[in-house]
């Protein structure tokens, strides 16, 4: 099989006769917790750094990044993205990111406390541009 892990999630999604043998992702829960260069999921005392993560990793739920994560180490790792929940604390965000992380249909709360999202030339992101390219936003707090 040539399909890379999110388009074998589709292909299972769409045809039920499409089984891979191997999962084409490693989901650890629903809730991901990310501070500074260590991980943890759902409400376990356990942490990772994110270098020891697989590269086909599985996001779902909620994932909340505190104070100045990189997240351009993080989000190379993400096979699939199926986020109901971002929060950003005290971060510098690309927008490419962002809208990674934004991208699941399932979106719907956002919330950004001390955060800025810019473009790859340092010019910040207008609150309406990062509105239009949310259209599942259900709630935003800031």
């Amino acid at each position: 099989m040539n399909a890379n892990p999110r388009q074998a999630t589709k292909l299972m999604k769409v045809n039920k006769y499409f089984i891979q043998e191997k999962r084409p992702f490693v989901n650890y829960g629903n809730r991901v917790f990310l501070y500074q260069y260590l991980v943890r999921f759902n409400n376990s005392k356990t942490y990772y750094k994110i270098h020891e993560l697989p590269n086909n990793l599985g996001i779902s739920g909620t994932l909340t990044i505190g104070h100045e994560i990189h997240l351009s180490q993080l989000i190379p790792k993400i096979a699939i993205c199926d986020l109901k929940r971002l929060i950003l604390n005290s971060q510098k965000v690309f927008f490419e990111d962002f809208k990674c992380l934004t991208s699941s249909d399932n979106f719907k709360e956002l919330e950004l406390h001390s955060t800025i999202i810019y473009y790859k030339n340092g010019e910040i992101v207008p609150y309406e541009i990062i509105l239009d390219s949310i259209p599942s936003l259900y709630s935003l707090q800031m």
